[in-house]
Parts: structure tokens; sequence; C-alpha cells
């Protein structure tokens, strides 16, 4: 458990939130692996007569399980098809190993027959296995005693509705045979592209073959390939490489439509449907992007369906091939992933080989080549790691029935892992480790430094590029998600301007704060500090469009004349440039202005006055007052979106050049944040410091001192990341919740925003972080900060692995010295029942500046017998470094939190101490504030709590004054009453009742209650 104690130098709070840790698969490796590689080309034949475990396969494709248990493996590069018994032993049972280029052993035994390439293999009820023998465009099977022959395939004629299916030519890749011995064959190109491909076959009992799905030109050598015909004849649709076929309990034949990263559904009336997948594979600038589990399957994004599973109640397991994963949909469409799929910092799937013996969706995979259920619901896979693993008993845990029939159907809700976690186990196969591991250019951008990243921007192929401001140089992040340097050599020095007509990455740059990708693919760049804004043409040379002269700006004049300090840029479709300037230093020209540069080169003013101030709303923006504008961006119909940061506000001037406030009400919004699910314009705004606005309108703002960034949609305003409050009501700083809902994790400044095609918005922070919130287009939805029940829906309290927010009414204010020993009241008190391990943070803020040398320094007491302290992260300038000692009788230990000299802090948060829950802990401890320092001067600390709590009992006398001090301001005033107003008449449960306002306990803040507040009103706490 992670609980925050937020202690002000003004008051003491808690916040925090609740984690769950789901339940998985446990996966190991039953078979494969014996030369210790992982990846294709570590493939070998060995094993047969031994233990599965200890053979080698090389890449094992199809696979089935027959009504005894035992499993069947398409050894591809093998030229086999294996078998492991229900013992675990492993055994060649068709293929002498040899591929091309000879057909032969019809009419044999199985053992001594070719086969070139097997992709698919399937084991009848009846007892016969049919195989995919892909490299001899053929079709056999293995009758029960062991004598193979062709039954489909090897002839000359293109397949045709009633032609005999010995006569028909193609290239079978998968293979399903249904309860009356129908076959379905899945063709795709192959050894020979002569062969039609991209269609389902299917075979009767009588031998005869027809076209089951996808259409074809009438052309003998080719097959139509695409997306198409979903609510038609399946004979009508396209398909796009048929990997696997599977035919469900009610008839239904499920084809896994790999390059079309769907599978289609044809009904038993030969309608064909999309059952899984949107058709995106999910290709972003990191790689791809992996999403969609606990919605519909329909709209989840799948990267290569490459093998299908339908269990008895209608599971239909997905191998989702370039995710690395195994995904499972119940009868109510609802997609999940059961296998793999562990993300990387990208939110995309990774690859390898680990998790034996741990839970399946921890474990790493290759691309799962083929899947099979066996009776006792246990899910086998084959991978590119050559190995075949088992998840055990994962479809026998799907059996509850929502509705309380025994009957699986569309209403119902699948839960793929009640109760104890089902087993995965490799069964085959696997053999290399993968390890990877970079910091800075050339490698992984995660594993990157950056300092100070100020504008963003991203190119039209999906890489991101960043203004890294104090490294003086722009950096790019590819789609493979590396990161590299494409201009500044990191030179610092004042007028450290060279490299015009030189390529890019040998120029000095000075302080860049925003760069700008256009569709040209050139890349501008305000380069702040030489005072100009320099463009990187698409072959790499780095030249001055803006700015380096003299002159004052003034209509038609050359921008290469003028003289300017540019801070954003922004260009059009046409290649008109948008400039926002403001200075450095005060006796700095050209400032609280935007400029815009022709595709001539001729600059104009195009917005403000040349002032700081606020002035011109519904009039020309040229004659309008801005106050340093921070970005600009460019909407769809080509009007100028300004963050017009001193003014709090986004300023919005139009086609037909008036300039109006679009958000903010001009109030810095210090306290309380409000405008959240109300109109733009009456929102407070802290620091509009960066701006994106999508393809559909959608304005994104990047609230500096906010913390967060919010959205318009509409003219409604909402927060869609960051914006987690304090028990002030302040925006609260800091770094958490990757991984999380983006309105739950803290930022710290935002310097930047972008958004790239797929709707991803990436935000750069005083972090020293870029971070990317997925698919923010629907974000103009209510949020709900206010949400205190624990992750697994309950409001039991404390259990280990929970955070737990505390109401603000647990704060009793106090006046208080620094020498006086506390009593009672005051205290701040975290869950009742906390365990060892849980971890408890310590948070200082400041709420009145403090300007000087000399540092920070507070004191913190508490028993080491209860707690231990675990460290302590120092915030913005501040430096730390932390001193223990014993102090008394050796129970009670002192830590200095000690900041370096120079220390400026106006308001925020100065550092994060951690302690921890001791195994000695007796169910209540103290954490006590004892004294602080900021510079010169003596904090105050107070009205307030002093000390936190640590379980223990709840009920903490208070003084009916500091009953009543809601606001914390040491009077009961206006502020409370405001307060108690608010929540007037409302019970337990309602959403607006306030435990503090319930100041009688009976449940709901009544008369009784007002009356105890009119009692007290206007009254200073004692």
């Amino acid at each position: 458990m992670l609980s925050k104690v937020t202690l002000f130098f003004c008051s003491v709070f808690v916040f925090s939130g609740t984690a769950l840790t789901a339940s998985s698969p446990i996966v190991t490796t039953i078979a494969g692996g014996v030369n210790g590689k992982t990846d294709w080309e570590a493939g070998g034949f060995s094993g047969d007569g031994g233990p599965a475990t200890e053979s080698a396969l090389d890449q094992p494709y199809g696979l089935s399980v027959d009504g005894e248990g035992n499993l069947f493996i398409a050894d591809q590069q093998n030229h086999r098809i294996r078998k492991i018994d229900t013992d675990g032993n492993i055994s060649t049972i068709a293929g002498v190993g040899l591929g091309w280029p000879d057909f032969e052993g019809d009419d044999g035994p199985a053992v001594d027959a070719r086969l070139f390439g097997p992709t698919d293999v399937f084991a009848h009820s009846s007892g016969e296995i049919y195989i995919a023998d892909w490299g001899n465009n053929r079709i056999r099977k293995i009758d029960t005693s062991g004598v193979i022959r062709t039954v489909a395939g090897g002839g000359t004629n293109p397949p045709s509705d009633g032609g005999s299916a010995l006569e028909a030519f193609f290239t079978p890749y998968c293979v399903a045979v249904d309860n009356d011995g129908t076959i379905y064959i899945g063709t795709r190109p192959g050894y020979d592209d002569d062969a039609p491909h991209h269609q389902i076959l299917r075979v009767d009992t009588e031998g005869s073959i027809t076209v089951f799905a996808g259409t074809t030109s009438g052309d003998f050598v080719k097959t139509y390939t695409g997306f198409d015909g979903d609510g038609g004849p399946a004979t009508d649709a396209f398909l796009n490489e048929p990997y696997d076929v599977a035919v469900g309990p009610d008839g239904s034949v499920y084809i896994a439509d790999n390059k079309n990263h769907r599978v289609r559904l044809v009904d038993t009336d030969g309608v064909i449907t999309t059952f899984a997948g949107s058709g995106d594979a999910g290709e972003t600038k990191w790689g791809t992007h992996f999403s969609g589990d606990g919605g519909p399957a329909t709209e989840a994004v799948l990267n290569q369906v490459r093998a299908l599973a339908v269990s008895d109640k209608g599971t239909v397991y997905i191998a989702d091939s370039d995710n690395y994963c195994v995904r499972a949909v119940g009868p109510n469409g609802i997609i999940n992933t059961v296998a793999g799929g562990v993300l990387d910092g990208w939110d995309s799937t990774t690859d390898g080989f680990t998790g034996d013996g741990g839970p399946a969706t921890d474990a790493l995979f290759g691309q799962p080549y083929g899947l099979a259920l066996d009776s006792n619901g246990n899910l086998y896979i084959s991978t590119s790691n050559e190995r075949i693993r088992m998840v055990e008993g994962i479809e026998s845990t799907s059996e509850a029935d929502d509705d309380g029939d025994d009957d699986a159907d569309s209403d119902d809700s699948i839960d793929l892992f009640p109760g104890d976690a089902p087993i995965v186990q490799t069964v085959a196969g696997g053999v290399n480790g993968n390890a990877n591991g970079f910091e800075g250019d050339g490698g992984p951008a995660t594993e990157s430094a950056l300092d100070q990243p100020y504008g963003l921007s991203v190119d039209s192929e999906g890489n991101l590029f960043i203004a890294d401001n104090w490294n003086h140089r722009i950096r790019k992040i590819d789609t493979s998600g590396n990161i590299s340097t494409v201009a500044g050599i990191g030179v610092d020095f004042f007028d450290s301007f060279s490299g015009d007509d030189g390529p890019a990455s040998e120029a000095r740059l000075y302080y860049p704060t925003d760069v700008f990708a256009h569709s040209s693919g050139e890349i501008y760049i305000a380069d702040h500090g030489n005072g100009r804004v320099r463009r990187i043409d698409t072959s790499g040379i780095i030249t001055t469009v803006a700015g380096g002269g003299t002159s004052q700006p003034s209509d038609a004049s050359s921008a290469l004349e003028v003289s300017l300090k540019p801070y954003c840029i922004a260009v059009d479709d046409d290649g008109t440039m948008y400039i926002g300037t403001f200075p450095q230093y005060d006796d700095e020209p050209q400032y609280h202005q935007i400029l815009r540069v022709d595709s001539e080169g001729s600059v104009s003013v195009f917005a403000g006055a040349g002032a700081a101030g606020f002035d011109g709303d519904g009039g020309p923006a040229t004659q309008a007052l801005l106050n340093q504008p921070r970005d600009i961006a460019i909407g769809p119909d080509g009007s100028i979106f300004i963050a017009d940061y001193y003014n709090a506000r986004v300023r919005l001037v139009g086609t037909d050049g008036v300039i109006t406030t679009f958000a903010g009400s001009g109030d810095l919004g210090e306290i309380d944040y409000p405008g959240d699910n109300g109109p733009a314009t009456e929102a407070q705004l802290n620091g509009v410091r960066a701006l994106a606005i999508s393809d559909a309108g959608n304005v994104y703002i990047g609230e500096s001192y906010g913390y967060c960034v919010r959205g318009v949609q509409n003219d409604t305003i909402v927060t869609v990341a960051g914006g987690v409050l304090n028990s002030n009501g302040n925006r609260a700083s800091g770094f958490s919740g990757d991984g999380g809902s983006s309105v739950e994790a803290l930022f710290a400044t935002i310097y930047g925003l972008a958004l790239d095609d797929s709707g991803n918005l990436y935000i750069s922070t005083g972090n020293q972080r870029i971070r990317m919130v997925e698919a923010l287009e629907s974000f103009a939805n209510d949020s709900d900060d206010s949400d205190d029940s624990d992750d697994d829906g309950t409001d039991s309290g404390d259990s280990p692995g929970d955070t737990v927010t505390l109401p603000s009414g647990e704060v009793g204010p106090m006046g208080l010295d620094l020498d006086t020993t506390f009593g009672d009241q005051g205290l701040r008190q975290t869950p009742e029942n906390p365990v060892a391990g849980d971890k408890i943070e310590v948070e200082i803020f400041v709420t009145e500046g403090a300007n000087g040398e000399g540092g920070f320094q507070a004191e913190f007491i508490w028993d080491v017998q209860e707690l231990s302290f675990s460290g302590f992260i120092a915030q913005d300038v501040f430096a730390g470094a932390m001193t223990l000692e014993t102090v008394g009788d050796g129970k009670r230990t002192l830590s200095n939190a000690l900041f370096g000299g120079f220390a400026s802090k106006d308001s925020g948060s100065v550092g994060l101490a951690t302690f921890e829950v001791a195994e000695t802990f007796s169910g209540e401890a103290q954490i006590t504030l004892a004294s602080g320092t900021l510079g010169s001067n003596d904090l105050t600390i107070g009205p307030g709590a002093a000390y936190v709590v640590i379980g223990g009992n709840r009920d903490v006398p208070l003084t009916p004054q500091q009953a009543s001090d809601f606001d914390g301001d040491g009077t009961i005033g206006f502020g409370d009453f405001l307060q108690f107003a608010s929540g007037f008449g409302a019970a337990e449960g309602d959403a607006n009742y306030d435990s503090r306002l319930d100041l009688d306990k009976d449940g709901s803040v009544g008369f009784t209650d007002f009356l105890s507040f009119a009692a007290v009103f206007g009254q200073p706490v004692e």
C-alpha cells in the first residue's frame, strides 16, 4: 500500500488511489527449447522418443488435440507432423524430414511419406488426422491404421463448385473438419504462386469442392485480396491471407483474416461479418499500439491474426501474432488478453521468452503460430520461440453464466480468470533468451535523458520532434521509438549562432523553445536565444527564414531584416509562418505579438499591439494586447489560436482578423480551479503554455501551473490529463500514474503538446519526460475525482496493495508553536489497518512564497519500531539530502531534509519523504513535523495538523470551532458557510455528502448541524 500524506506549512492531508493486481494464468514450458534458443532461426530437430521438453522444433505452426488428449504439431521446417502423448513424450507420426522437391508416400505409412512445409494439422473425432501439406498443394489424411493419402488438391483445375477435390489446384494453409466430415480449407500464397488463394474452400463428404468464402476474378491464377463484403454472402467477400479456420459449436465458421487484422465469421446462412478486430493494426510512431481489452471485440486492435481455437462454450481464442499474445472473446463479445501482451513504455506489446511458472499475462511470447484446446480446457500455443506452451485450465474457469441458466449467451459476461489463476506452460520448442537496453541517442527514447523539453510536433509519418531546450537541440523519436538529434550540437554559449547552409546536426542552437514539422517534410525551429526562426529542409540543411536582423517588423518588410525573440511557431499548409514573440529581457524589442511571414518572406504583424496587457476582444487582432504568447496553433478552418500566457486565456483570431477569447476567464485559478464541464470562457486557467488542435476541432490546452491538460469541445471544457487536487483545492504537481488513468496521474509543469493522426496526445513536462495519452478524441465526458472506494469495488478500507484517499475533514486545525508538546487535536489519520510493507509518503508544500539562499529544512520525528525511513525526493529547484540520528531512548529518530542553496519557491511541493510500516508495527504510529525553515525564514506550522497518525482510533475529539473551520483559515467565516451550504441536506451515500459537515455524526447534514455551526460563526479557532 502507498498512502500519501501532504504536509502544508498551513495544513496536513492525505491523497492517493487504489490499485489491484488481477489474477492471470501461469506459464511453463512443456516441450521444445532443448538448444536454449528462442527465435525462429534457432530451430532444429531432436527428441523423438523422449520428453517433449527435451526436444527441438523448427517453426511449429498448427496444433490440434485429439479426444484422448494427444497433441499434434505441424513442425513446418522439419517437414513433419509430431505428436506429444499424454505422458509428455514426443514422436513423429508423418514425414521423413525431407521437403523439396519430391512428393511421395500416399497409400503407405505416414511416417515414410514426404511432406513439404506442413502448416496445419487437425485431429478429427473419428481418429483420423488431416494435414495441410502446404508446399505439396494438398490436404492429406492419416487414417486410424497410420496410412496417408491425399483427399484434396494435387490437380490442375481451379476450384469450382461441384468439381472433384482431387482435381483442384490450390495452396492449403489451414484445415478444419466438422463433426460430419466436411473439410474447410484456407488458401494463401505458398511455394507455388500460381495457385489461387485468399479463399476458404469446402469439401463435402462426397469429395466435391466448392468456394465457401472469398471471391475471385474468374481468372485461374488470380484471386482478389482486400477487405470487403461484411453483411453479404461470404462468397462475395474479400479476404487477405486466411491463416486459420475453425468451426464453432453451432456450425458457424471462424476465419483468421490475417492481413485484414480481423476474425471473420460465416454463419450457417452463409453471411459473413467481422467477429473481432477493427482492421487497424495499431501502427504508431513507436511500433504498434495495443488496445481494446475490456471492450467490444470488433473495436479491438489486432495485428495479424494467425490462429484460432473455439471452445464448446463458444469462447473464441485468437492468436494476435504481432502483438505477441493470445486474446479471448466470450459469448458477450468482450475481448481480453489471456496470455502474453506485456506492454513496453509506448503501449506496444513486447516479444521474447520469459515467464514460465508465472502469470501468463506477465510472460513474454514470440509470435503465436497455432492454438488448440483440449477437453480439460488447457490452451496450447505454438510460438516463434520454437516452443509449445500451455495455459492450464483456462477454459474451465469461464463456465459462469451471469443470468443463472446453464447456457452461455450474448447477455452473459464471461470472467476468464475467476478464483485461482489457470496455469500456462510451454509444451514444445523455444530456446533463445532476449535482452535489450540503451541510454541516449540511437536507442529507445524511454532510456534517454532530456533537459527541459519544450515544444513538440508530429510529422505525417508519426515521428515526434522535441525542442530539447537546455540541451540546445532538436530531438526526434522515430516510429520505432528510438531517439536521435536532428539539429544542434549542444553548445550553450551566449550568441551561439552558427551552421546556416550546412547540416542541421552541426549547427548551433541556443535555447530552442519550439519546433514545427510541416506537411512538406521541412522542420521549423524557434531558435529563441539566437533570435531566429530556422528551417531544416528535406535534405537536412538548415537556414534562417526569419529574424537575425536589426529592424522593427513592419508590413511587407523582409523577415530576414527584423529583430525578434521567437518563442513559438506554426506553419499553415501554404507555408505561411506564424511566430509568437516575447522578450527574454525587459529591453528586448518585438514582444507580446504574433508575426506573420508569407510564402514570399514578407513579415507583418498579425496580432498584438506590442505592449503587454489584455485588451481588444471583438476588434482587429493587430490592435489587441497580449501578454507573453507562449504557443500558436492553426485550426482546421484556418483560425489562429494563441496561448496568451499571463492573461490566463486562449485567444482566437478568426479568418476575418477579429480576436476573441476562446477559453479562460482571465483568473489564474490558484484555488479550486472551477470551470470543468462548463463554458470554456468561464474556466480558470493557470499558465496557458501549450496548444494542440485535432482535425475535429477539439482544442487541448497545456495549463503550465495547473499541472494539467484541459480539452475544449463544443465550448465545453474538461480536464483530460493531470489535475489531481490537493486538500486546499490546488492542482498537485509530481510524477505518477503511468499505466493508469490520465486524470489520476501527476504531472509537473506542462511545456508542450502535440497530437498524432491516431489522436494520441503527447505532453512535454518539467519532469524531463514526454508522456502520451491515448486517443483523446472522446474526452468531453464528465470526470469525477472524488471516488474514494477501493479498486476492488468495495468500501472495506485498507488491504495490502491498496492506497486510500482520506476526506479532508479528518484534519482539525490548530495553531502551533515550534516548541509545543502536541496534544490529541489536529492530527490526520491514515487507514485504520495498515500492514507491514505499506508505504506512507509525506509531502511538504509551501503555500506562502519565500525566496532566497540557504535552502529548505524540515524535521520529522517518528518511532523506528513502528516505521522505517525509505528515502526522500526533492522537487523542482531544490537539491535534497537526508541525515538520520537517534533521539532520546533510541525509539525516536530525527530526519533532516536539507535542500541546496539558491532555493526559491513561491508555492507548491518542495519534497517527498517516504516511510514504510515496519514488521514490528503495533497498530498505531505517528510522524511529527517538528520544525521547518526556508532560506532565513522560520516557517509557521499551522493552522492545520502538525503530525500524522498511522492506524489507530479514528474518533478524534475536536472543539466546536475546530470542527467547523472547514477551510482551515483559523476563523469560522463566510468560506466555511459556503462549504456547509453546498452539502446541506445530503446524507451518507449521496454524491455531495461530506462527513466534515455532519457535525453530530448522525449520517446526514441537517438542521442540528446548522445550529452547531451557527453557534460558532465568526469565532476564531482556539
